[in-house]
C-alpha cells in the first residue's frame, strides 16, 4: 500500500471515532478500541467506540451518512471505503447501541 492510503485510511477512522466519542456526556464511555492483527492472508483492523445513542444512524452505500453538514463532513467513511476498494479490501460497519463497529480488511498482496 502506498503511505499516503495507510494515513488516510487510518486518519478518517480514527478521527471518526475521536469525533464520537467527544459527544459522548459518560466520562467512562469516552473509549475507542484498536485492534490489528494478521490473519488467513489478510489485515483486520477494527476500531470500536461508543457514540451518542440518541442518533439515528443512516446507511447510504454501505456506509454511515454524516449526521453532520454535508458540506464539511462526511468524506472520511467514503475514503476509508475507496481506498480498501483500491486494495480489494471492505468494510464491514456495525452499530449495536451505542457502540459503533469499524471492521477494514485487506489482502496482504493486492493486486492492483
Amino acid at each position: 500500500m502506498h503511505s499516503g492510503d495507510i494515513y488516510s485510511l487510518i486518519q478518517n477512522a480514527v478521527n471518526n471515532a475521536i469525533n464520537a466519542v467527544g459527544a459522548v456526556t459518560d466520562d467512562g464511555k469516552r473509549i475507542i478500541r484498536i485492534m490489528v492483527r494478521q490473519q488467513s492472508g489478510v489485515v483486520c483492523i477494527h476500531i470500536e467506540n461508543y457514540f451518542d445513542g440518541s442518533v439515528q444512524m443512516q446507511f447510504k452505500d454501505g456506509v454511515p451518512v454524516t449526521g453532520q453538514d454535508t458540506r464539511y463532513h462526511g468524506f472520511g467513511m467514503r475514503s476509508i471505503k475507496n481506498v480498501c476498494k483500491k486494495y480489494g479490501g471492505k468494510v464491514d460497519v456495525e452499530v449495536e447501541e451505542d457502540i459503533f463497529n469499524l471492521d477494514i480488511t485487506l489482502p496482504l498482496k493486492a493486486d492492483i
